[in-house]
């Protein structure tokens, strides 16, 4: 793991006014991975996107946190589905004159 790329859990939630048990229950409900170094938790700098759409969806929409899980597994599932429909597609066209 790159420690260069990681920012603390606590400015974390400063940032978001968020509680640090927010954080713990998205590491324990497998939504992000925190990172325990020097005596710290972290997490990388690329969830925080992610991090924000989970605030969204709880906020704005009401979702739990199994129900985020759901969102994101059928998310991703969506993305792979279209990889392969590109793929796919890409092997047509070399068939197409």
């Amino acid at each position: 793991m790159k420690y260069e790329n990681l920012i603390l859990v606590s400015e974390v939630c400063n940032h978001y006014q968020l509680e640090t048990t927010f954080i713990e229950q998205l590491d324990h409900h497998g939504l992000i991975e925190r990172v325990y170094y020097q005596n710290d938790y972290y997490v990388d700098l690329d969830i925080l996107p992610r991090v924000e759409k989970i605030i969204r969806f709880q906020n704005d929409l009401d979702i739990n946190l199994e129900g985020v899980g759901v969102i994101f597994e059928l998310l991703e599932r969506i993305e792979n589905l279209q990889q392969e429909n590109r793929k796919l597609q890409n092997r047509l066209d070399i068939f197409d004159f």
